[in-house]
């Protein structure tokens, strides 16, 4: 009589990459910051073996941190987190059965910071010394028409999504654009026509956030220039009379004399 060996085994025939459930960067997605990413992983087969991820901030070798190599989440921590910024970036995860067979995700995600700064304003034929800052809430007496605009960022994305410009909104029209003269620094110049009240507004937008946004008025009344918040001008008899519309202000002058306040 003869004897035969008899064993019993299981094949498990995984021709599929893992697949992803969700992730941390999403493509086309904004982030205040990244200093972890993730990503969740299915596959039923003979599992997830490895997960590598990659970006502007360098390589990260995930871990799986919950679930299990079926279905688990892979998390890493970033060593030198982006910046301000788009940044392009992969997932590559392997299968346990096979190396070769890999399944991957690519994208692009923006790192998003508030666009701050700090609006100026001089007359042109002066010097940088006579930059003035300016906000929604100064009075400006300017003695020219023909006038400078800059604008300063001090945190915000990259410049090159950034457009400053200047408007009047009330007394007359006209705009003007600034360029980007330096890092985080735009400037231009504007010629009024004639003497008058306007409503500028100074806007730098990112279109994204808010806008950091400005407004001065009073535009060559042939008066010693300055930037006035208090409601009477130190050195000359105006009153102004602010009226708020919304988030704007329209601001008017008026002459009196020093005998209407006796």
């Amino acid at each position: 009589m003869g004897y035969g060996v008899t064993s019993l085994i299981t094949i498990v025939i995984d021709s599929a990459p893992p697949q992803r459930v969700s992730s941390t960067p999403e493509n086309n997605q904004m982030y205040s910051s990244l200093p972890t990413v993730s990503i969740q992983l299915t596959d039923a087969g003979s599992g997830v073996s490895e997960v590598l991820y990659s970006d502007t901030g360098g390589n990260i070798e995930l871990a799986l941190t919950s679930g299990d190599i079926h279905n688990g989440l892979w998390m890493g921590d970033h060593s030198n987190p982006p910046q301000s910024g788009t940044h392009s970036f992969t997932f590559t995860f392997y299968d346990s059965a096979n190396p070769i067979n890999k399944g991957t995700y690519s994208g692009s995600y923006m790192i998003y910071s508030q666009l701050q700064g700090v609006w100026y304003v001089k007359e042109s034929s002066k010097g940088d010394t006579a930059w003035q800052e300016v906000t929604s809430t100064s009075t400006v007496y300017l003695s020219e028409q023909s006038i400078d605009f800059r604008f300063e960022k001090t945190a915000g994305i990259d410049d090159a999504q950034i457009a400053c410009t200047m408007k009047i909104t009330s007394g007359g029209t006209g705009s003007t654009t600034l360029t980007n003269v330096a890092t985080g620094e735009w400037s231009g110049t504007y010629d009024f026509q004639e003497d008058g009240t306007y409503v500028v507004e100074m806007k730098a937008d990112d279109g994204q956030g808010t806008p950091v946004l400005a407004t001065l008025v009073n535009i060559g009344t042939g008066d010693e220039g300055g930037i006035y918040s208090d409601a009477f001008s130190p050195t000359k008899n105006y009153a102004w009379v602010f009226i708020m519309l919304g988030s704007a202000f329209i601001i008017y002058g008026l002459r009196v004399d020093k005998g209407d306040f006796l």
